[in-house]
């Protein structure tokens, strides 16, 4: 009886220390944090301009949907006919992702972009010529691959800006338009 007991003993000791063993056994995957944060570069999206950096905070996340905050910034000089053109633009969106890895992507929000026109071809005096700003609605429908512990994030989009109010020192005002976009997007989340 007595050697049933130790011998049960030590078993059971070897059994205990082998379970915790096993549970100290944790991949890199597990260990990751979500990924909450992401920088990326978008061309043509709702900043209205070629391309715009922008950051994104996921702010509520479930396992099968995201609701999140983007706010970017673009700075564009261009020289067009003897004339500098410098607009700039901030874009802020509220977005739902719907999904776990490959998300059906919908958002809406605000862009305002203003922009300034400078001769330079005016002796050598910089004169600005007109200046103009724009407020507009934006609405994105698409797609965004984004992990929720990975650091790779791409999207597509089809953005529409439409026009809530214009002001323009060259010509009349209007309050009426929609702009036509679709924008690629790529960054890196953290």
């Amino acid at each position: 009886m007595r050697l049933i007991l130790i011998l049960s003993l030590v078993i059971l000791q070897f059994t205990l220390r082998s379970q915790s063993n096993d549970t100290a056994y944790v991949t890199k995957e597990m260990t990751r944090k979500k990924t909450n944060n992401t920088v990326f570069l978008e061309v043509l999206g709702t900043g209205g301009l070629i391309s715009t950096i922008n950051y994104e905070r996921i702010f509520f996340s479930r396992t099968d949907y995201q609701i999140s905050a983007r706010l970017g910034g673009t700075y564009y000089f261009q020289n067009r006919n003897k004339e500098d053109v410098i607009p700039w633009s901030v874009p802020l969106e509220l977005g739902l992702a719907i999904g776990s890895k490959n998300h059906l992507e919908i958002g809406t929000g605000l862009t305002y972009i203003y922009g300034d026109t400078y001769c330079t071809s005016c002796g050598h005096v910089i004169n600005r010529q007109s200046a103009s700003s724009t407020l507009f609605a934006s609405v994105r429908v698409g797609y965004k691959y984004k992990k929720e512990k990975g650091h790779l994030y791409l999207n597509s989009a089809f953005t529409p800006l439409i026009v809530i109010r214009e002001y323009n020192t060259s010509y009349p005002t209007r309050d009426e338009g929609v702009n036509i976009f679709f924008s690629f997007g790529i960054g890196y989340s953290f």
